[in-house]
């Protein structure tokens, strides 16, 4: 009699278990978030000044006298975000789930205050496998080891920022190693080109951008490599009206190092490659030949992009310290450039930034003040695309923070 109640029990606290697993679920976080910046200058930026790329350029009035030396100060609350973080039954013997997440930068100057799709995805997930279909941030930007500074957009143009529509499957190979690849396209990071920026020159080309990466990650350390390549198809005719089918491919290289322990943790970063345009770094491509006589055909040629950064900080419960630097390097180009130029940055040889910043921490409320000193070397650039005769042009913003977690 207990045998059998103790049965009943168990295959009543079965039949619950696999009941629940059933369940939809919905986990809403996010946070709100308000900074107060001011800059020593006029600065290249995105969103109102809320992203900082880098100073502007001198711009020399009738007198002689810079016009972009002038202050700057703003409020923002618009990096605000909530994410829906949702769970469901198992689907082809997988765990089922996924994420919608906004804020209100919308996708441009004009859109600002508007709700922005930054994540948005299905992803399912066997005993060592996953895949996620939809929206969500592009490899080069590694989610275990990205500049975690005060400043909106991570660092830019010195590291990556891009999310991007995807396939991604990721192949565990132990408990701490995985390789990866994806499958993109463009959206709101996108190429530019002779009708300006948009995704249409990927989409153009008829193949998706191609993602791969090998990773090891642990409690304490992770560390990685990426490779990855696009083609553009920059025009579908020619000036003089024929068809074209002129594409460009370029590639792009990352490795990343992460270590955290007790007090303290490390990230170091690294990038080389080209046409790193839709990243928000520095680069682009050129026309690479003079128009043909009869069809105005023309070639293409890459910009190439370093860039290197580091960042440590302390892992305080209620004061944190932390210090950002990086330098990013515009190479020039593979071929001569005898024609126009879409690129970010064509005439900068390198920007660095150096950000420190403190955070006091209270619970789920936090309150930071950074300091970001951003230098960009403007000059003349040559038939390969160096910048060359250059001239520092120096800035510094200083920001308060306060930010509220949920």
């Amino acid at each position: 009699m207990k045998l059998k109640l103790l049965l009943a029990v168990l295959t009543l606290y079965s039949f619950q278990l696999s009941a629940q697993e059933d369940k939809f679920g919905v986990l809403f976080s996010g946070f709100i978030s308000s900074e107060v910046f001011y800059d020593s200058r006029q600065q290249v930026t995105a969103r109102e000044g809320d992203v900082l790329l880098y100073p502007a350029k001198e711009s020399l009035d009738i007198n002689g006298d810079d016009i972009n030396d002038k202050t700057n100060f703003n409020i923002l609350s618009i990096h605000s975000r909530l994410k829906a973080s949702i769970s469901g039954p198992k689907a082809f013997g997988a765990k089922t789930g996924g994420a919608f997440e906004f804020d209100l930068l919308g996708t441009g100057n004009s859109y600002i205050n508007l709700m922005r799709i930054r994540h948005l995805f299905i992803k399912l997930s066997w005993e060592k496998t996953s895949v996620l279909f939809g929206q969500y941030w592009h490899p080069m930007f590694v989610t275990d080891c990205y500049p975690t500074v005060l400043s909106f957009g991570v660092g830019v143009p010195v590291s990556a920022l891009s999310r991007s529509p995807q396939i991604r499957v990721v192949q565990n190979l132990t408990p701490n190693v995985y390789v990866m690849a994806a499958l993109l396209s463009q959206r709101d990071f996108s190429s530019p080109g002779p009708d300006g920026v948009s995704s249409k020159y990927l989409r153009n080309s008829g193949m998706p951008e191609i993602q791969t990466q090998i990773g090891y990650k642990s409690k304490k350390l992770a560390a990685g490599a990426l490779l990855g390549y696009k083609t553009l198809l920059p025009r579908l005719s020619t000036t003089a009206g024929y068809k074209t089918e002129e594409t460009l491919g370029s590639y792009n290289l990352s490795t990343y190092f992460k270590i955290t322990t007790e007090p303290v943790t490390i990230r170091v970063q690294g990038f080389y490659g080209q046409n790193f345009y839709n990243f928000v770094m520095l680069g682009g491509y050129a026309e690479a030949s003079l128009p043909d006589p009869v069809t105005h055909e023309v070639e293409y040629t890459n910009y190439k992009t370093s860039s290197f950064w580091t960042e440590i900080n302390t892992n305080g419960k209620n004061i944190q310290y932390a210090l950002f630097a990086g330098i990013t390097n515009n190479l020039g180009t593979d071929d001569e450039i005898m024609g126009n130029v879409y690129a970010r940055g064509s005439d900068i040889d390198y920007v660095y930034k150096i950000s420190p910043r403190v955070s006091f921490i209270a619970n789920k409320l936090k309150v930071t003040i950074e300091s970001v000193y951003t230098v960009a070397a403007y000059g003349t650039r040559d038939n390969f695309g160096k910048v060359k005769n250059t001239e520092d042009i120096g800035s510094l913003r200083m920001l308060l923070n306060c930010m509220y977690t949920f």
